[in-house]
């Protein structure tokens, strides 16, 4: 049966006829596309131009407020993005468990790792994440977003990140996340270990190809490098050239560690899990503690979240 939805009364446009919820549903993934593609600006006129006309459920509404946050954050535009981002908030208190205001936490605690001393930051994370592990085990795609967020912040501090960036790599191949097993081999090309950056500059080319936003993120890290420093480019993007000044300073001190293979084991980082050449598939359903060790019900495995600090 299709969802009527009536104009929201408080627009200043002229009240338009009622819309079919899957329209709705079309037009919120057009903005998805348009994010997932890097295209910043397309991605928030579309959620905009949505949000502006109708009164949608509240859970499509959180959906179109985390993409049109997401694409003021990427435009460095950091107060519209964190007003979107306390109205998600609002609504979470009715809907706690839809994924869009987790996915609000992670962006608030990236602006603030770019608005906040690094003590503060540290500590802000470290609350985060026991708040989370507090609620139960992530699920994958939790975890994923958690190991980003941390990548983030070490590489704000000037911390090494390649350990974490490869396991994001195997976890999104655990999961068949294409774009994201690509945007931590992105990661891996500007990171500070040497065998794992080899292997992931050999990736690149064939991900670029495959990918707008790899390729458009590739661009940006290239055209501000070679030109101009100060030039405009997304935070994906500045986050990127940050993490390659920190492996180009850990090089200059021999900070770098040597793992071989990408794939062998490595004792010197034994925060990733391998089980012959792959991830641990128990991480496919759990996903551990930051300390201590993952239990997988029979036996217990090193956990792939490093201790921090």
């Amino acid at each position: 049966m299709d969802i009527q939805l009536r104009a929201n009364p408080e627009s200043s446009r002229s009240p338009l006829p009622p819309i079919d919820a899957w329209k709705i549903e079309l037009q919120l993934e057009e903005a998805r596309a348009a994010f997932r593609d890097g295209q910043w600006a397309e991605a928030i006129e579309t959620a905009s131009r949505t949000l502006s006309v109708f009164e949608y459920p509240n859970v499509m509404r959180m959906d179109l407020l985390q993409v049109r946050a997401g694409g003021y954050f990427e435009l460095g535009q950091f107060d519209p993005a964190l007003s979107d981002l306390k109205k998600i908030e609002t609504l979470s208190e009715a809907f706690p468990r839809v994924q869009s205001g987790f996915y609000a936490q992670i962006l608030f605690n990236e602006i603030q790792i770019r608005l906040e001393t690094t003590e503060a930051s540290r500590a802000r994370i470290e609350d985060f994440w026991e708040a989370r592990l507090a609620l139960g085990t992530p699920n994958f795609d939790q975890a994923l977003s958690l190991l980003r967020l941390e990548i983030t912040n070490r590489a704000e501090a000037g911390l090494p990140i390649s350990h974490l960036a490869f396991a994001c790599y195997k976890i999104s191949e655990a999961i068949d996340d294409k774009l994201f097993s690509a945007l931590a081999i992105l990661d891996l090309c500007h990171g500070e270990n040497v065998a794992l950056k080899e292997w992931a500059a050999a990736q690149l080319p064939g991900l670029e190809k495959r990918f707008a936003r790899i390729r458009l993120l590739v661009d940006e890290v290239s055209a501000a490098t070679d030109s101009d420093t100060d030039a405009p480019i997304s935070q994906s993007a500045w986050m990127l050239r940050r993490k390659k000044k920190n492996s180009e300073l850990m090089a200059a001190f021999h900070h770098s560690a040597t793992l071989g293979s990408p794939f062998d084991q490595a004792e010197e980082i034994d925060t990733i899990l391998f089980l012959g050449q792959g991830l641990s598939l128990n991480l496919v359903d759990r996903v551990v503690q930051k300390r201590g060790t993952f239990d997988s019900g029979e036996t217990k495995t090193p956990h792939i979240f490093p201790i921090l600090f």
